[in-house]
């Protein structure tokens, strides 16, 4: 045993310690089997073996250590610990983050990798890298260290971070897997509403302005994109992505009161602008007016029998 107060190098620092019981086993194994692994030294700095470090003191147990004598210490640091450690996404998306803002070199000038680079190390998507830098960044000491243990996960903390500090360490107090994500759920789901009202206030300011249709003619052919209302997985936090976060949306009994007959010929085509974009593809010399297909047709025929009362294309006569 050399130097007994060595600290902790940078590099090492991007993992999170053992804690609480995985760090209780490690003491006791190495009282009962002494350090197998050495401590590795880099710059007068454990590089690798902080917990066997901190372990071999708690166990009263002399530790030996060797140089790092490679050529890239932050590409060793990661490798030992993903060999060893079975971290989870979350855990590795902290790590990323941390890496990602690491300052590297001896003046600490020079900059770590960026996130992409960070994300591919860490075997990590780029979206849990920038949700660990909100937990970060925002959360308090409690919140950072539940996800760096694997308690809470990063896209919950990050929805967590978004409250005060204090609310945030009551929730982290209550530290049970349901209650954490219910919480998430529901600070998500009251963002969601707070956009989506904004969104529609916006839309309203904007439809106000649009002059209306001219009520003096007809037409044979209206292409119709409805805000149609679709059901989602989830009502808190589903609601986000859904479309109804975007715009106002309507079912299917209120698309079909739209007024539509009013600017119909008796004889009109009411389609579907996505139909008519699809056929309109197969070929630019060819107009909206190409027969739809099968789904597209099926899907116009119904618009028209409830809003024009009209038959469906099956009971028309075909025009040559």
């Amino acid at each position: 045993m050399a130097n007994p107060d060595l600290t902790f190098s940078p590099l090492a620092n991007i993992f999170p310690l053992m804690e609480g019981q995985e760090f209780d086993d490690l003491v006791a194994d190495i009282k009962a089997h002494g350090l197998h692994e050495p401590i590795v030294i880099f710059r007068g700095q454990i590089l690798d073996g902080r917990n066997r470090y901190r372990a071999c003191i708690a166990a009263g147990i002399e530790w030996q250590s060797i140089p790092y004598t490679g050529n890239d210490p932050l590409a060793y640091v990661i490798s030992r610990n993903l060999q060893r450690r079975h971290l989870s996404e979350s855990q590795r998306a902290m790590v990323a983050a941390k890496l990602a803002t690491l300052k590297l070199g001896g003046n600490q000038h020079s900059e770590g990798p960026s996130i992409e680079g960070s994300s591919k190390l860490l075997n990590v998507g780029h979206a849990s890298v920038e949700r660990a830098k909100i937990v970060q960044r925002a959360g308090v000491p409690e919140l950072v260290a539940a996800v760096e243990q694997g308690k809470v996960s990063v896209s919950a903390a990050a929805d967590i971070a978004t409250q005060t500090p204090e609310q945030q360490r009551q929730i982290v107090a209550r530290c049970e897997p349901g209650i954490v994500v219910e919480a998430a759920k529901r600070m998500r789901g009251e963002r969601a509403e707070t956009r989506r009202s904004a969104r529609i206030a916006r839309i309203a300011e904007i439809s106000n302005a649009d002059a209306p249709l001219p009520q003096d003619r007809k037409y044979p052919i209206i292409v119709a994109d409805p805000p149609w209302k679709f059901e989602v997985y989830d009502d808190e936090s589903g609601l986000d992505r859904a479309a109804e976060a975007h715009y106002p949306t309507m079912d299917w009994a209120a698309i079909c009161r739209l007024p539509v007959a009013g600017l119909a010929t008796p004889d009109a085509v009411l389609c579907r602008r996505q139909a008519c974009q699809r056929c309109a593809r197969l070929s630019r010399r060819q107009t909206v007016t190409r027969p739809l297909h099968r789904a597209g047709r099926y899907r116009a025929s119904r618009l028209i029998g409830h809003v024009l009362a009209l038959p469906p294309f099956s009971d028309r006569p075909r025009q040559s």
